[in-house]
């Protein structure tokens, strides 16, 4: 949680105010679920764009691991998709 001090005048007087802010880590991952499910074919580059997008600039600092660990997960179900491509293929070779 972070929390953001604000200060504003009230005739002579300072007044500060502490709001708690919050990013929401599941409505992060969310988003990144639904957007590989409509982009099927995307780069991992299109995924990290669209993760710094996501991330408000004040929470950027505390939050930019998710980038790096979706930026991981990502390359690993391209992996994935790419050796289950490869074993279809032989798998149809060896029926020919």
């Amino acid at each position: 949680m972070i929390s953001v001090v604000t200060k504003r005048r009230q005739g002579w007087h300072e007044v500060f105010e502490r709001t708690s802010l919050m990013f929401d880590t599941n409505k992060f991952k969310r988003s990144v679920k639904d957007w590989v499910r409509d982009n099927p074919s995307a780069t991992v580059d299109e995924l990290v764009d669209y993760c710094e997008e996501l991330i408000p600039a004040q929470y950027f600092n505390n939050y930019s691991w998710l980038v790096e660990q979706t930026k991981g997960w990502y390359q690993h179900v391209l992996d994935t998709r790419k050796s289950n491509r490869l074993m279809d293929d032989l798998s149809s070779e060896d029926v020919a």
